[in-house]
């Protein structure tokens, strides 16, 4: 079910989000125009006036119900407003806007009341350097024949980048604080000469700008010391700084803490870096104007021992470029197969991916790489994974025939036979495997990197990568 809602507001208009649903108007005194379009009312003083706004969804869904709502027998919904004895003050702009979350749409149109000038009260505007702001002079009255604003007791538009337009609306583009921010009036004047004036204060906020990180990727040691400043250089306070890690909030379990240094620097440090200390930080920063966070992947190396039956995790998070995205995870260059491998791939955000596996296995030895696309290209990036295992023996050593494929026989100057081969069992990580002479080694001999097996009359020395 989809939740909707309708509200008609007064003086106020809605950009057009969605073309989900259809909004019309229906009046006493108005039948529909051509094209949908809504044209103008003009009503007398102590007149009574009632506008009807209809939804059209394209199906029912659930509603919550505003004053004078209703939903017809064909699923329209309908809220209407009524005012009996109009007087001037009730002119202006009325619009009805119709909201699910599929999107938001809205419909706009005048209520003209014949009668002198008057403006109501223009509330303080709250504006976002750098963007665009349009100001609406809420004017009753009918009829109206010029609008202007003035500023400073200067009239309105100064530079090219201040635009009356034709209803009246003032429009700013790339708001500036220190050349905007101030007390703004509209008057409205008729034909007789009758005139009215208001004025409304404009505030100017400066949403908050980071100074950029050193670097894309910070690579440290286990058991380095880190530390991450956040700073912002641009933005109005008061601010507020809080930290992220691969998306979620910082967890105090994970040997973290935070410093506020002063209202626009915060310190992120990790005293002893581990390998769970691995991922992608965010600093987030947000003041009444907008929000803004900066990103910092740390990469922690160090042989982290990871053995059969332990867990671990790494994320693969993409810093630069544009949605849509595909994150997809390889093993050895070949898809990764999570059913045989008991890995577990999850999104953690449209760009960042999560790799779990919870019980090693040595079949987990491998290289996996992480591959990043969108339409304009592709990256990857590639990192190792080596699962110590428990080696059992027994008194016979049976090896796999692919393990001795392409066998090199070679001489010593003991004339012991060695016999050397690529590691080609993915199960066996073994690098030389050699047969010497009985005589020269004791039985069961154990060093820290070999096994020594009695075979026939032969010892089989494999060495091992750990």
């Amino acid at each position: 079910m989809v939740g909707c809602k309708l509200v008609f507001v007064a003086g106020e208009t809605f950009p057009l989000a969605s073309q989900k649903e259809s909004v019309k108007w229906q009046t006493d005194f108005l039948h529909f125009s051509r094209n949908g379009k809504l044209s103008p009312i003009s009503a007398a003083r102590r007149k009574s006036v009632l506008r009807r706004c209809i939804r059209q969804p394209e199906r029912i869904c659930r509603y919550l119900f505003m004053i004078g709502q209703y939903v017809t027998v064909h699923g329209d919904v309908i809220s209407h407003v009524n005012i009996s004895h109009v007087m001037v003050e009730d002119g202006g702009e009325y619009s009805c806007a119709a909201e699910n979350r599929a999107g938001k749409t809205s419909h706009s149109a005048r209520l003209n009341i014949y009668g002198l000038p008057y403006i109501r009260l223009i509330p303080k505007v709250t504006a976002v350097a750098g963007h665009t702001l349009y100001l609406k002079c809420p004017v009753a009255g009918y009829p109206i024949e010029e609008i202007h604003w003035e500023r400073g007791g200067r009239e309105l538009p100064e530079d090219m980048r201040q635009k009356v337009q034709s209803d009246g609306t003032l429009e700013i583009k790339e708001v500036q604080k220190s050349l905007d921010s101030g007390v703004y009036t509209c008057w409205a004047r008729n034909k007789q000469g009758h005139s009215a004036r208001r004025s409304g204060e404009v505030a100017v906020i400066v949403p908050p700008k980071l100074n950029p990180f050193h670097s894309s990727i910070l690579s440290l040691n286990v058991g380095d010391r880190a530390s991450i400043t956040c700073s912002v250089i641009k933005g109005d306070i008061p601010l507020t700084i809080t930290w992220r890690k691969d998306g979620r909030p910082i967890d105090p379990t994970q040997r973290m803490s935070v410093t506020q240094v002063d209202q626009y620097n915060s310190i992120l440090l990790i005293e002893n870096l581990s390998a769970d200390h691995t991922g992608n930080y965010s600093c987030v920063v947000r003041n009444t104007a907008a929000e803004t966070e900066g990103h910092q992947s740390l990469l922690v190396n160090g042989n982290y021992g990871l053995a059969e039956g332990m867990r671990t995790r790494t994320v693969c998070g993409v810093s630069k470029g544009d949605p849509p995205l595909t994150l997809k995870w390889l093993k050895d260059g070949d898809p990764l197969l999570s059913t045989l491998l008991g890995a577990n791939v999850s999104t953690l955000d449209q760009y960042s991916s999560l790799l779990n596996i919870p019980s090693l296995s040595a079949a987990h030895s491998g290289d996996y790489t992480c591959v990043a696309s969108n339409p304009a290209a592709e990256v990857k990036f590639t990192a190792s994974l080596q699962v110590k295992g428990k080696v059992k023996y027994s008194p016979l050593l049976v090896l796999p025939p692919s393990l001795f494929h392409q066998l090199k026989q070679k001489q010593t100057k003991t004339n012991a036979a060695i016999y050397t081969t690529p590691h080609t069992h993915p199960l066996l990580p073994i690098v030389v495997a050699s047969l010497a002479p009985k005589q020269n080694q004791k039985k069961n001999q154990k060093t820290k990197k070999k096994h020594i097996i009695v075979l026939a009359q032969y010892y089989c020395n494999v060495i091992y990568q750990y």
